[in-house]
């Protein structure tokens, strides 16, 4: 977004706050048209004050390359790769979520070789009842690395299913 387009949208989101008393949401519901085009601005995202972990991004369209100037945007990120477990690391920092553009700069290289890393689609085995489970999801909850697992279980035939 240009400084110029972040500028219309600020003044209108404060317009509508301060005189028609609306709702941070409320007050980007209605559309907000670029003074000199009359298009409207779509995609207003409320962020808080920042943004953890977002990513800058550089692009460009026709009139920007034709300037020689890039566009740039903030995408935060929307999953995670994996979990890595170091167990030689202080307590409380044994766990670390790992997101999807934080490794795709990795290109997957390990660093260390007492890091273990879980990936989605991983079948894990719990180490006192044997049970297996298959890794569906790394999420953050609160601040503590979680993994969302299915249990596998074998039929009478031998074929796999998945709880």
């Amino acid at each position: 977004m240009s400084d110029a387009t972040r500028e219309v949208v600020a003044k209108a989101f404060e317009e509508r706050i301060d005189q028609k008393k609306l709702m941070a949401v409320e007050a980007l519901t209605e559309l907000i048209y670029a003074p000199g085009y009359k298009t409207k601005i779509g995609r207003v995202l409320i962020r808080g004050d920042k943004a953890d972990g977002a990513v800058e991004v550089t692009h460009h369209n026709r009139l920007s390359r034709a300037q020689g100037q890039p566009l740039y945007k903030h995408l935060a990120p929307e999953g995670y790769a994996w979990l890595e477990i170091e167990p030689s690391a202080p307590e409380g920092e044994w766990f670390r979520l790992v997101a999807l553009h934080e490794a795709a700069r990795s290109n997957g290289t390990r660093g260390d070789s007492q890091v273990r890393r879980f990936y989605k689609g991983d079948t894990v085995r719990h180490p006192k009842d044997g049970r297996r489970y298959v890794i569906r999801q790394s999420k953050n909850d609160r601040g503590m690395p979680r993994l969302v697992m299915t249990l596998v279980t074998e039929t009478a035939n031998g074929a796999c299913q998945r709880f």
